[in-house]
């Protein structure tokens, strides 16, 4: 799975290079704030990248990959579970599994433990390891993994292949 480490660790020099590129910008910058939007977001949850302030207001940053950015194809195996990767990039991962299932089983569980909006960044750190939403639509997730490691992408195909998929096609969510 060295696609999702090379996937996760382009996205974090992205997102430190976006963050000193804005810092200058605004009165006041925030990374990673989570609001309750209205919308296709699981349980309506979505954590911008930064909110940039200023005397004229604030407002949301959000990071958008290039195309450059995209890894892909490959395919591994998880146990007997098939996957298989097309080009896709860490802030949208859709992924599909067969037989078709709506969620796996855990997945709420797995949900709240990569998008806790009360986690802080430890010391020194910029990034705090969190997911940035989950759209269901259909059978199908795209998941914005954020800053979270690669280990909450692992977490989240274990689930399916617990529950079942034989394979999992796992592409970019957002068309270029």
């Amino acid at each position: 799975m060295e696609l999702l480490i090379e996937l996760q660790s382009a996205y974090a020099t992205q997102f430190e290079a976006a963050y000193e590129e804005n810092l200058p910008k605004f009165q006041s910058l925030h990374p990673e704030i989570a609001f309750e939007i209205s919308g296709t977001t699981y349980r309506k949850l979505f954590v911008v990248d930064f909110i940039g302030g200023d005397h004229d207001g604030s407002g949301a940053i959000e990071i958008v990959p290039n195309p450059e950015a995209l890894r892909g194809p490959a395919e591994t195996s998880i146990g007997s579970m098939q996957v298989v990767f097309s080009a896709l990039a860490w802030d949208s991962v859709r992924i599909e599994a067969q037989p078709t299932m709506a969620l796996p089983e855990g997945f709420d569980r797995w949900f709240n433990a990569w998008l806790d909006v009360d986690k802080v960044p430890e010391s020194g750190q910029l990034m705090t390891g969190i997911i940035h939403s989950v759209v269901q639509e259909g059978n199908a997730l795209t998941v914005d993994f954020g800053s979270a490691p690669p280990s909450a992408a692992f977490e989240l195909f274990d689930l399916y292949r617990k529950d079942g998929a034989v394979t999992l096609t796992v592409s970019s969510g957002r068309h270029y």
